[in-house]
């Protein structure tokens, strides 16, 4: 059960969550992936989190980090609780204060996805990133919270984040996802907009339908056409944000028919690719 401290929004740019979840036993939640990008601070509690099929032991003081459609899950093993700020927040919304935004994204964007993920204390050179995490709740606790602010904070984060990336020894790290569960993710990543199967991943890896399938899950706890439409919708839902219409965003990302791509696009977003379209446009 989750309990949430404190929350604060900005409209759909930016989500911050402080949480407390106090599972009675082991808990596994399912995959999921969303169309921002996420960091989790872990506090408190047994946690372990499953990242493309990359599983990371984690400890309090580490920080996860997840681009777009990266899909990922949270194992909580046993019944202590697990604490966490969680900071979910967009492109758009940095290029508001700063345009160039792009080069303090590197972390997330400048890596093999599934990889990387994850830093420890030791990869920051002081706690000044991870306090301004929990600075952004107690702004908003104290009713504090105007962007400006929230911003600030945020980019600190950012800033200590690249240079602990940049400090990083990479052929030191150790979490490589397995050969085999790997070579399959690579697979479907490099051809996710194509025509692409379960019938014609077996053929590509000499390998029954049902051995595939049950890789895959081990991997990523749902089955290879969740994962793909999944992905396959935040792309689309990009491109249409960047000024694509639905149709063509539809028909690039890998949906042949329009109108199981709408059907599938509401139910992921609780939206339109139209009002989205829209919504995005009154922002020029």
């Amino acid at each position: 059960m989750d309990k949430v401290l404190y929350s604060y929004h900005v409209g759909q740019s930016f989500w911050y969550d402080y949480k407390v979840s106090t599972p009675p036993k082991a808990q596994r939640f399912s995959v999921h992936t969303h169309d921002m990008l996420e960091v989790n601070y872990i506090l408190s509690g047994q946690v372990r989190f499953s990242v493309e099929g990359n599983l990371y032991g984690v400890q309090p003081g580490d920080v996860l980090i997840m681009r777009p459609a990266e899909t990922h899950m949270p194992i909580i093993d046993g019944p202590a609780p697990h604490e966490r700020v969680t900071v979910h927040f967009t492109r758009e919304y940095l290029s508001q204060f700063f345009p160039d935004c792009g080069p303090l994204l590197t972390p997330f964007f400048g890596r093999k996805i599934g990889t990387y993920n994850q830093y420890h204390r030791e990869h920051f050179a002081s706690s000044l990133g991870c306090d301004a995490l929990t600075a952004i709740g107690r702004n908003a606790e104290d009713s504090f919270d105007e962007p400006g602010y929230i911003h600030i904070h945020l980019m600190t984060f950012l800033s200590e984040l690249d240079l602990a990336w940049r400090r990083r020894n990479l052929k030191e790290e150790k979490t490589v996802p397995t050969a085999l569960s790997g070579q399959l993710l690579d697979y479907i990543n490099k051809h996710l907009f194509e025509e692409i199967s379960v019938s014609s991943i077996s053929e590509h890896f000499h390998m029954s339908a049902t051995h595939i399938n049950r890789l895959f899950r081990q991997a990523t706890g749902t089955t290879v056409w969740k994962y793909v439409s999944a992905k396959r919708l935040v792309a689309a839902r990009e491109k249409i944000r960047a000024g694509e219409t639905a149709e063509e965003a539809s028909r690039s990302c890998g949906f042949g028919d329009y109108s199981a791509f709408y059907r599938a696009y509401r139910l992921r977003f609780s939206s339109t690719p139209q009002a989205d379209a829209r919504r995005d446009a009154g922002k020029e």
